[in-house]
C-alpha cells in the first residue's frame, strides 16, 4: 500500500477548508437578465460587496441575502466579503438580454454607431464605441425612465418611504 504523497496533503486541506467555510469557487458564473434581480446564495454573513463594473450590475444585501440586479447588457464580477474581510464568494456576472440569449445588434449609419439587444424585440443598449449622440440620447431616456419610476414609487399610496 503506497503512502499518500506529501504534496497532495496541502491541496486536500485547502479543499476541506473551502467545503467547511462554504466559500464559492472563484469564477462561479451567474447570468441575470437586464432589469431583473436574482438572489445569490453565500455561506456566512455578507458585509461588504465589490462590483467590478457598476455600469452592468448592482448588488445589495437584504436580510442576509445577496441580491444581484442586472443594469446593462455586459459582463463584470462581484466579490462578497464578511465583516472580518474574508471572501465569501466571487461571481462572474453576465447581464443578458431579457430573453436570456446574447443577441447583440450593431447598427451603422455612416460612421455613427449604435447598439441594441434583440430577444425577441430589439432594445437600445450602450456599448463601447457607440456614437456620442446615441449615448447622450439613450442616457437622457434612461434618466427620464428613472425619474418616472422614482416619482411613481413616491406617489404610491400605502408604501412606506
Amino acid at each position: 500500500m503506497a503512502k499518500p504523497r506529501a504534496a497532495s496533503l496541502p491541496f486536500a486541506f485547502a479543499a476541506a477548508l473551502c467545503a467547511m467555510t462554504g466559500l464559492a469557487a472563484a469564477g462561479t458564473s451567474v447570468a441575470v437578465p437586464v432589469d431583473h434581480a436574482k438572489v445569490l446564495s453565500v455561506a456566512g454573513t455578507p458585509s461588504a460587496i465589490i462590483v467590478g463594473n457598476p455600469l452592468y450590475a448592482d448588488v445589495s444585501v437584504q436580510n442576509g441575502h445577496v441580491v444581484l440586479f442586472g443594469k446593462n447588457y455586459g459582463a463584470t464580477n462581484v466579490i462578497v466579503m464578511d465583516g472580518d474581510g474574508n471572501q465569501l464568494a466571487n461571481f462572474d456576472v453576465t447581464v443578458t438580454s431579457r430573453g436570456g440569449s446574447d443577441t447583440n445588434l450593431t447598427i451603422y449609419r455612416g460612421s455613427a454607431r449604435s447598439s441594441a439587444v434583440c430577444a425577441p424585440n430589439c432594445e437600445p443598449t450602450l456599448q463601447a464605441g457607440d456614437s456620442s449622440d446615441f449615448v447622450k440620447s439613450l442616457n437622457d431616456t434612461m434618466a427620464t425612465k428613472s425619474g418616472q419610476s422614482s416619482a411613481a414609487a413616491t406617489a404610491a399610496p400605502g408604501v412606506n418611504n
